[in-house]
């Protein structure tokens, strides 16, 4: 289902995290996994790695900017967070979701992952008023022994895409929780318990709606200033 390609690179602590030259092969996940192409672990029993440890690196040299047109020309592109750090931001909901992912873990092959975040997409302000557009994450995964170090399988790149909200759309998935953050996070997720546990997605909390506040009724109470 998935095709793997080889890249070179260097040992963080004790897991590999790989720079992304010579990538021409790709895990492509885009929407929804195929239930009928994956096991679930109350059928298969045993996850393909036991995750003893994984470490999520967000590079500086990934360009990102508050441009605000339909497709900024960077590497990163994240708006739903107050605007700061960027490269952080990335990097908390990227490791949130393999923390999520990988509580699944359930025997299998001891195994140490690093992921390093090659291209994060979500939409620019512009982009969701309007016609929305993609949420698009890749990521180059390398999977290692947690005490040789050595590789695996060969390290290869999975990118997951969603398909972005816009204009009406999008005011209505934010109101039922379902914001980019929530989505790409549940992508992410899934991803990863199909690519490197080899099992179905687990369950994953259900969005929490917004709330609203009441529109008061009656009349406001004059507003009154001693001088």
């Amino acid at each position: 289902m998935f095709k793997k390609a080889i890249l070179s690179g260097a040992v963080l602590g004790s897991v590999a995290l790989l720079s992304a030259c010579g990538v021409s092969k790709e895990a492509f996940y885009v929407q929804s996994v195929d239930l009928a192409k994956c096991t679930p672990l109350s059928e298969k029993g045993v996850t393909d790695y036991d995750v003893k440890s994984y470490a999520v690196r967000v590079p500086r040299s990934l360009k990102t900017n508050e441009t605000d047109n339909r497709h900024p020309d960077v590497d990163i592109v994240w708006r739903e967070d107050p605007e700061g750090d960027r490269h952080a931001q990335v990097q908390t909901i990227v490791t949130d979701a393999a923390r999520r992912a990988f509580k699944a873990s359930n025997g299998g092959q001891d195994a140490n992952v690093g992921i390093e975040v090659a291209y994060f997409h979500a939409m620019s302000d512009k982009t969701r008023a309007t016609t929305g557009g993609w949420l698009t994450v890749t990521l180059y995964v390398t999977i290692t022994d947690p005490v040789t170090q050595e590789l695996l399988e060969p390290t290869y790149e999975l990118k997951t895409q969603l398909n972005g909200y816009g204009g009406a759309e999008a005011i209505a998935a934010v109101d039922r929780g379902e914001t980019q953050k929530y989505r790409i996070s549940r992508n992410l997720t899934e991803a990863l318990q199909v690519d490197v546990l080899g099992i179905c997605p687990t369950e994953y909390p259900a969005p929490v709606a917004r709330t609203k506040a009441p529109v008061p009724t009656g009349e406001l109470p004059d507003a009154v200033e001693r001088l």
